[in-house]
């Protein structure tokens, strides 16, 4: 495999992975809101390998999320979602800017 053909599998990677964030987003919103705590901890996880494909904003905001989860600090969940749903539109705005996506 050349560089270009790499390349070209890292991007449609990244940008599946992109395509995905709305649905994902939704779902740990739904997960919080119905109180499935371990699936939206479980969600949350997940989404904090985000670094991997170039957010890592995105995957430190996740990682708050998961941890306040964890801690019990569900009251504070509904805040930082919505700090997450912030980061990865900053994220997003940044990377349309770039030759990735």
């Amino acid at each position: 495999m050349d560089d270009n053909e790499h390349n070209d599998k890292i991007n449609a990677v990244v940008k599946r992975f992109v395509a995905g964030l709305p649905q994902r987003v939704e779902s740990i919103k739904d997960s919080i809101s119905s109180c499935s705590w371990s699936e939206a901890e479980l969600l949350t996880h997940r989404l904090a390998g985000a670094s991997l494909f170039g957010f890592p904003a995105t995957g430190q905001a996740a990682k708050v999320i998961e941890n306040a989860i964890k801690n019990k600090d569900y009251q504070a969940v509904k805040t930082l979602t919505t700090t997450l749903e912030q980061t990865i539109k900053e994220e997003l705005a940044d990377k349309n800017k770039s030759v990735l996506i």
